[in-house]
């Protein structure tokens, strides 16, 4: 590909030089130009990568959704409880009573 175009970009000579450092400590870059250009390239691979705020929003209303399912079931289990400690309460009651009968045929009250 030929390169026919440029982009001046101003820096302060301690930025241009911490930036010159980091290539020749890295060796992974050609040179300054390309330290840059892979740089912005990585920048735009991720920026495509993100998320959209319609993304976003998809999630949180599925996690809405589950939240809401996980409601419903505690409800459920919650009048289920509710239920059985009902049941239990009469199963009380009426072994109460017949333990009173028993006790009463026996003349033990």
């Amino acid at each position: 590909m030929v390169k026919d175009d440029q982009i001046l970009i101003r820096l302060s000579s301690d930025q241009k030089e911490a930036w010159k450092n980091h290539v020749e400590n890295h060796g992974k870059y050609r040179d300054l130009t390309d330290l840059i250009e892979q740089c912005v390239e990585d920048r735009i691979s991720e920026d495509k990568d993100e998320f959209s705020l319609e993304d976003d929003f998809e999630l949180l209303f599925a996690e809405i959704d589950e939240v809401k399912n996980q409601n419903n079931k505690l409800k459920q289990l919650n009048e289920k409880i509710e239920r059985t400690q009902a049941t239990n309460q009469k199963l009380d009651d009426a072994l109460e009573r017949i333990l009173t009968k028993i006790e009463k045929e026996r003349g033990e009250l």
